[in-house]
């Protein structure tokens, strides 16, 4: 509704829309709890256009929305089960374990997070209506800007617009200086946005700040060629696994519930104990599925979802059996339902 309303000032829209087009623009149920955050201008031309049945768009629909139900039900909320008890005795365990804790968080939060978008997007295709994507495969990341061009698109694209570049245009003069403080009081916003706590503030902080390296080097505007190989590039092993280990680590300021769980989960982590056997019990079957999940993201990484065009060129009982296997997956390892990490902010 921000969005709307800045969009009317700065004459983005020339045609009001009418009470109802608006409404369901403000309403549309598939995001509203957790976005994707979509901007006025797309969404009421999506509105205008005629909408036809299309059985392959539904066909695609209910493909995204298993996907996303896959990534949720079987991944996110199993590896809670693990995360959950850990982070509540967090003060128990030694270095290596809370280590393995916050990359697990990482892969948690992503999988919840992106199995929303998944099933938002999937059930928005079944009524007709694209809306914007919201991950770009972030696990796969090669440094900080690439990041965040691939987490939570359609928030940092929103942000990006109405925050940050007109912040970068009234700090131009001071150059990089300029740029950097743009970039960190946007930031700012992010950690606010997610909560008025101190741990929020300093997670927003920080991601601003692992900017400034890269802002002096020149390369804030570089992107980044991903092969599209199945066997990774040298640049991609040496890239990805440094990255993926910075915002894990970045998100212990995520899910601590104070600045003093943040403070003692990263001192421990940074102590000798990170050296140690890990003093906590992770299931081989978790991290099964973390390694099928992300080797399918890895194959599909250049299509709009994982599985969007696996084995879609296959035999049709190659194809349905692997839906089946999802199917089956979600029924196996269904618990009781847990809430979407991102419906809390």
């Amino acid at each position: 509704m921000i969005g709307y309303l800045l969009d009317i000032k700065n004459n983005k829209l020339k045609e009001l829309p009418s009470l109802l087009d608006y409404s369901v623009f403000v309403a549309f149920f598939p995001c509203i709890i957790a976005g994707p955050i979509d901007k006025a201008l797309p969404f009421l031309n999506n509105l205008k256009i005629k909408r036809e049945f299309s059985s392959s768009q539904f066909t695609d629909g209910l493909r995204q929305i298993l996907w996303g139900l896959f990534k949720k039900l079987v991944v996110a909320d199993n590896i809670a089960t693990i995360t959950t008890p850990l982070f509540e005795s967090y003060h128990t365990m030694n270095g290596s374990a809370l280590f393995i804790g916050a990359v697990l968080y990482f892969i948690e939060l992503y999988a919840d997070f992106s199995g929303y978008t998944d099933m938002a997007i999937g059930i928005s295709k079944l009524l007709g209506i694209k809306i914007q994507p919201n991950f770009n495969y972030p696990l796969f990341a090669q440094n900080v800007s690439d990041y965040w061009r691939r987490w939570h698109i359609s928030l940092t694209s929103w942000l990006t617009e109405h925050v940050f570049t007109p912040l970068s245009i009234q700090f131009r003069d001071y150059d990089k200086y300029g740029l950097i403080m743009a970039i960190i009081i946007n930031f700012l916003v992010v950690g606010f946005w997610h909560g008025a706590e101190w741990h929020y503030i300093f997670h927003g902080l920080v991601s601003g700040i692992m900017f400034i390296p890269v802002i002096w080097k020149g390369k804030m505007n570089k992107k980044i060629k991903s092969s599209n190989n199945i066997i990774p590039t040298k640049e991609e092993l040496k890239n990805i696994p440094v990255t993926f280990v910075m915002f894990a680590l970045l998100m212990v300021l995520f899910f601590s519930t104070d600045m003093k769980m943040a403070i003692g989960y990263y001192k421990e982590i940074f102590s000798l104990s990170f050296f140690q056997i890990p003093n906590y019990q992770f299931h081989k079957e978790i991290a099964l599925l973390i390694i099928f999940t992300l080797g399918i993201e890895w194959i599909g990484r250049d299509k709009e979802y994982g599985i969007k065009e696996l084995f879609i060129n296959n035999n049709v009982v190659i194809r349905w059996g692997f839906y089946y296997v999802l199917v089956f997956l979600v029924f196996l390892f269904y618990i009781a339902p847990k809430g979407f990490i991102y419906a809390q902010f």
